[in-house]
């Protein structure tokens, strides 16, 4: 089960807030995963939201789909893909930024004290991506490309999620650590970290040759494309993985290679 979120334009925030190729980025990885996993999995479940479709990443909407992830078993995969922009508050809280997010809610989360949690009711908490995951079956990942705003105050800690993920027993890839940018790769017009996950994937990233590419393979060969490409005029790029042993092995796709 693959639901991938992409969201490029924000009608409520500055024009600089506007993303290139989020939107792109998870139709990308959603075709990715539907191209290479049939030979792992029985049946291959895709929801896209983005830009380019009917369905936009608005705040209910991507509430909506996340009902997704309740149809999974226990012998299935879930996997989660969000690329937009993300924030975090004082406390560390990460809030993920839906094409309907207001100035008025990114600056709460910017103002809040650390000992209060903002009510932002234009985003979407970590805790709503948790939930979801936490009340899942299977296997799980939740891959976060997303970046602090463009033109907006703002930081993306990313510490709580990894945190927070490590408790929840379910995997999670960011695309950066806390205040660094997931930047954008134009040459590819992709994010730089989708860009490597779907290298990683259409490579055959399989090192231990068993026609497999599991989480922690594709994660391997994703991190060095990232530090190879990034802009340092932008600061450090540095993707994270945590995964708990038996799901880091866990198959993502099967090598094209085999």
């Amino acid at each position: 089960y693959v639901l991938a979120i992409g969201n490029n334009a924000f009608p409520h925030l500055p024009p600089t807030s506007n993303l290139e190729f989020a939107a792109r980025d998870a139709e990308a990885l959603a075709a990715a995963l539907a191209t290479h996993g049939p030979r792992s999995f029985r049946r291959v479940h895709l929801e896209v939201i983005s830009d380019e479709r009917a369905r936009k990443a608005d705040r209910q909407t991507v509430l909506d789909a996340l009902a997704l992830t309740r149809r999974a078993r226990a012998e299935d995969t879930v996997v989660v893909f969000l690329a937009s922009h993300g924030v975090s508050d004082r406390a560390g809280n990460y809030w993920f930024v839906p094409r309907d997010a207001t100035v008025a809610d990114l600056e709460a989360v910017e103002n809040s004290p650390p000992d209060r949690a903002p009510r932002p009711a234009s985003l979407l908490s970590w805790s709503v991506f948790f939930d979801a995951l936490r009340d899942t079956v299977g296997r799980r990942l939740l891959v976060v490309d997303t970046c602090q705003a463009k033109g907006m105050e703002g930081r993306f800690e990313s510490f709580s999620l990894m945190k927070r993920s490590a408790a929840s027993r379910f995997s999670l890839m960011v695309a950066a650590q806390s205040n660094e940018e997931s930047q954008e790769y134009p040459p590819a017009r992709h994010g730089l970290f989708t860009y490597a996950l779907l290298q990683a994937l259409s490579a055959g990233a399989d090192t231990d040759r068993d026609g497999q590419i599991s989480i922690a393979e594709v994660f391997a060969a994703a991190a060095p494309v990232v530090a190879r490409l990034h802009d340092r005029a932008l600061g450090a790029q540095t993707p994270a993985l945590i995964a708990p042993a038996a799901l880091a092995a866990s198959p993502l796709a099967a090598s094209p290679l085999r």
